[in-house]
């Protein structure tokens, strides 16, 4: 049996930051909260979207993953690291957490996750590596 990958739980400010510098940012919680506000330009993250997230996301593209309260986000970030994605972080206190440091996000369009998960300029190793 393969050891599990490390994760890092990181509270709003470091999570932010990656935010700002081009991490994946994944919302796990569920779909009438994500339509209604989520962290930036997250894209949804549930058992219906997550093997297109693995399959089209470069493993070398750092991972933030958020949910209500940093639990189930936990559990997905685990299996993301599991499945060699170099730099995986989860939201201490998720997004009540965010809400209580920045205020609610306001409402976007909701992201295609084919496009939020696809290789950024310059990342040519694809979604596999």
């Amino acid at each position: 049996m393969r050891p599990r990958m490390p994760f890092r739980c990181v509270d709003v400010a470091e999570f932010d930051e990656l935010r700002r510098r081009g991490a994946l940012v994944l919302d796990a919680r569920d779909a009438k909260a994500f339509a209604a506000s989520r962290i930036g330009d997250a894209a949804p993250l549930s058992s219906a979207t997550l093997s297109t997230l693995i399959a089209r996301t470069p493993r070398s593209r750092p991972i933030a993953i958020y949910c209500y309260h940093g639990n189930a986000s936990r559990e997905y970030a685990a299996i993301f690291a599991d499945l060699g994605f170099a730099d995986v972080v989860s939201l201490d206190g998720g997004y009540e957490a965010w809400v209580a440091a920045f205020g609610t996000p306001s409402t976007q369009a909701e992201p295609d996750v084919n496009a939020v998960a696809a290789p950024r300029s310059g990342d040519r190793r694809g979604g596999r590596s």
